[in-house]
């Protein structure tokens, strides 16, 4: 097996066909979305000529450029820390690690079995007073971002992997833990970390209000039922008026996640800019925790999967800058993720290297011929580049929970 080697190149040397592995500033303040590309037109050299002095390339992935080649384009109006400021109306600021993977799962097998109980609690609650009480809930997501700020990685994957028991809470938990992680990797404060986890759990609480037939209905709702099940926005909302200790930000997104970019959405049809910002990144996290998740009337799909389809409803759905940072946020491959490489062998992501999101830290479970080996093997694809046979090592594509056999949560909880 082959390790990677980088050169620092000024960019007046680049050329098409070299593969940019990292950038003389951060990712973010860019407007590339993907981290790690090769060049592949003459727009792309203009760019890394404006925002850039040098970068590094790896000689070992840099190749003749093919026209029939695709990667995701640069967005126009990418999110700087000065645009941030602006949308957010607050300051950023930026995030490092300080605490490593194996260490913050440990701590936030705790921290995430608290929020599951208190949020069963919580919507059990509702469901028999009608009432919210935010009492409760400010210790339990105060630990939650506490560890999403130290490693979100950890809180990620159990996210991911831990969808046993009611749909409803499920999904709250998820799209409160990726609403913290997208605001991580916006710069946001803690305390404003806290006001969208704090929304995203509460999204659909007016669901409470609605019958389980109608929530577990396999099939494809009628007109009536459809206008019912819009409803829960309404009833949410009703109830969090009444709601001492919810702020401004929550509330808006609770009543905003299922507005649209192109004005197709609900309550109200919001269109663009007339969309609160903080909604907009309501139905972004909102959108991908369903996505993922399994539902009455489909199984959830591969992380991999969802980040492909908020990346095609760009500017469609939801704003092209904050989904581009949603996928910064939560990478292309999370951890938990069963993947298949180039030469057939089958792993599961353990771990991501923050500006390396298409070369993560695996184990392998299966050989190229599908049969499990005796012993699970690290394998560092931002390390090992190459098979035993010479030939580029990458995942080739991503696999369902419980293909062949494997179930990532008994390998990884």
């Amino acid at each position: 097996m082959e390790t990677i080697r980088y050169l620092k190149v000024p960019v007046k040397d680049l050329r098409i066909g070299m593969y940019v592995v990292d950038l003389d500033r951060p990712w973010l303040d860019t407007p590339f979305l993907v981290q790690g590309f090769i060049i592949k037109s003459v727009d792309q050299l203009e760019t890394l000529t404006e925002i850039c002095q040098y970068v590094y390339v790896d000689t070992g992935r840099s190749r003749t450029f093919h026209k029939a080649d695709k990667i995701p384009t640069p967005s126009k109006g990418a999110l700087t820390k000065e645009k941030l400021e602006k949308l957010l109306n607050v300051r950023v600021g930026s995030y490092s690690d300080s605490s490593v993977f194996g260490d913050e799962l440990q701590t936030a097998k705790t921290v995430y079995r608290d929020y599951e109980t208190m949020v069963a609690r919580f919507y059990g609650g509702v469901r028999n007073d009608q009432k919210i009480n935010m009492q409760d809930v400010r210790d339990p997501i105060n630990q939650i971002v506490d560890s999403v700020i130290r490693n979100p990685d950890a809180c990620m994957l159990l996210a991911k992997l831990k969808r046993k028991g009611d749909y409803t809470y499920n999904h709250a938990i998820g799209s409160s833990i990726w609403a913290a992680a997208l605001g991580r990797q916006l710069g946001l404060p803690k305390k404003v970390m806290l006001s969208i986890a704090t929304g995203a759990l509460l999204n659909d609480v007016g669901k409470i209000l609605l019958s389980d037939r109608l929530l577990n209905k396999p099939g494809k709702l009628t007109a009536d039922e459809l206008t019912l099940a819009k409803s829960h926005v309404a009833k949410s909302m009703k109830m969090l008026e009444q709601t001492q200790g919810v702020d401004s930000i929550a509330l808006q997104m609770v009543l905003c996640h299922h507005e649209r970019h192109d004005g197709k959405g609900y309550p109200r049809g919001l269109r663009g800019a007339d969309i609160p910002v903080y909604g907009r990144i309501a139905g972004i996290v909102d959108c991908y925790d369903a996505l993922i998740n399994d539902t009455p009337y489909r199984p959830g799909m591969a992380a991999s999967e969802a980040i492909k389809i908020l990346y095609n409803v760009r500017n469609v759905d939801f704003q092209a800058e904050i989904v581009e940072a949603f996928i910064q946020a939560v990478g292309i491959y999370p951890a938990g993720s069963l993947v298949e490489l180039s030469n057939g062998e089958v792993g599961v992501v353990v771990a991501e290297h923050r500006h390396r999101r298409l070369r993560p830290k695996l184990l392998l479970l299966m050989d190229a011929n599908k049969n499990r080996l005796s012993e699970n093997m690290p394998l560092d694809l931002y390390e090992i580049t190459k098979d035993q046979a010479g030939n580029p090592l990458e995942i080739a594509k991503s696999l369902s929970p419980g293909d062949y056999g494997i179930d990532p949560d008994d390998i990884l909880i």
